[in-house]
């Protein structure tokens, strides 16, 4: 479906997938600890209208490892260097987490290369983790193993979330199907640790400044919040963030948890291609 291919960026080696010449470009950027197979909820249909390329960030999946430089700004610098010199015409993005922070700051710095973006759950707060940090603390062990996607299986299942509207911390391999649970594992097995030792100590945000870059996109931009109670953004963070874009428009999710399209994949391919169709 999609090609894999590989671009240098100059700093690193980039691993994408690149699909069918179908339509407009657009370019998927994954979220943390992920890869571009984390689309695969929504690039069976998006192949079919779009020109689709879907990135590694650098320290995942199959692109090159920087130790050291794991910052958003080093993850976007990277995806500026590829839509200016890679993709053949101004591109629409669609960033879910990370990859969210990533085009925000891909459309602030190259304008010029970028049509729209979809902003899938970016991360807001880079200075407290909360709940999550227990989650990355997990993935993080998981990742330092040196076990195969296929040895780390069980231990991704037995992992534990914690979801606002639960008092308990729930078992993943309870409320995930087994085609996610495998994804995470082999994505898990294919990073590089330092990446999540980036986000427990901070590091990621270093330099970042969401408010200002949000203000700098000019293009058309579509907010994605998933539902608070299932992990997704509190309401008045959400609005506050997207009320921040010049050309912003904003939806919620009903029932989808941080990862919008994973969790609600109609609901989050729909949303999406009827605001980049509309630009």
């Amino acid at each position: 479906m999609l090609e894999e291919k590989t671009f240098d960026t100059g700093a690193v080696s980039i691993n994408y997938g690149e699909g069918p010449a179908s339509g407009p470009t657009l370019v998927l950027l994954h979220g943390a600890g992920g890869r571009w197979l984390s689309f695969m909820t929504v690039i069976p249909q998006l192949v079919k209208d779009w020109h689709v390329y879907a990135l590694d960030h650098r320290g995942h999946g199959r692109s090159g490892r920087v130790p050291g430089a794991y910052r958003i700004l080093d993850y976007a610098q990277d995806a500026v260097a590829f839509v200016r010199n890679l993709v053949p015409e101004p591109a629409c993005l669609w960033g879910q987490s990370l990859g969210a922070n990533v085009s925000i700051a891909v459309a602030a710095q190259a304008s010029e290369s970028v049509r729209a973006v979809v902003l899938e759950e970016p991360g807001i707060d880079l200075e407290d983790l909360g709940p999550a940090e227990a989650y990355v603390r997990q993935m993080m062990d998981l990742a330092s193993s040196g076990y195969s996607a296929e040895e780390l299986l069980t231990d991704v299942a037995d992992m534990t979330l914690t979801l606002p509207n639960l008092d308990e911390p729930v078992r993943l391999g309870d409320v995930r199907e087994e085609v996610y649970l495998r994804l995470l594992a082999e994505c898990l097995s294919q990073l590089d640790p330092k990446v999540l030792a980036f986000i427990l100590d901070l590091r990621i945000g270093e330099g970042w400044n969401l408010e200002a870059l949000l203000r700098q996109v000019s293009c058309p931009a579509l907010f994605v919040q998933g539902d608070a109670a299932f992990g997704g953004l509190e309401d008045e963070v959400a609005e506050r963030a997207a009320g921040l874009l010049p050309r912003g428009q904003h939806i919620k999710i009903q029932g989808a948890g941080h990862n919008v399209h994973n969790t609600k994949p109609e609901a989050a391919l729909r949303a999406a291609t009827r605001f980049l169709e509309s630009i």
